[in-house]
């Protein structure tokens, strides 16, 4: 789910399908779901985990960077950058 201070301030921009990419230029796209002011992410989600290897105790960072993309950073149980990602700056929501 994403935190409720930016499911409010971004829910109107977010189309009914989200994409989610990496710096390596891969994309996923996600179709997401949104009650009053409630936003969370729907199917597509378990193949971007998948894809990705995500498991648990890892840490996800979520960079809204506009036009219903979303930069993620992943990051592995020992805290270590699993995808070699680099910030290009916005609002970063944490996911995990």
């Amino acid at each position: 789910m994403i935190p409720e201070k930016y499911a409010k301030k971004y829910a109107n921009e977010l189309a009914e399908t989200v994409k989610l990419n990496l710096t390596s230029g891969r994309e996923w796209e996600v179709h997401i779901v949104k009650a009053k002011d409630t936003v969370w992410f729907h199917r597509g989600l378990e193949s971007f985990i998948k894809d990705n290897s995500i498991g648990i105790h890892y840490l996800l960072l979520f960079n809204y960077a506009a036009n219903s993309r979303f930069n993620v950073h992943v990051f592995d149980h020992t805290v270590s950058q699993s995808t070699r990602e680099s910030s290009n700056g916005g609002h970063y929501l944490y996911l995990s």
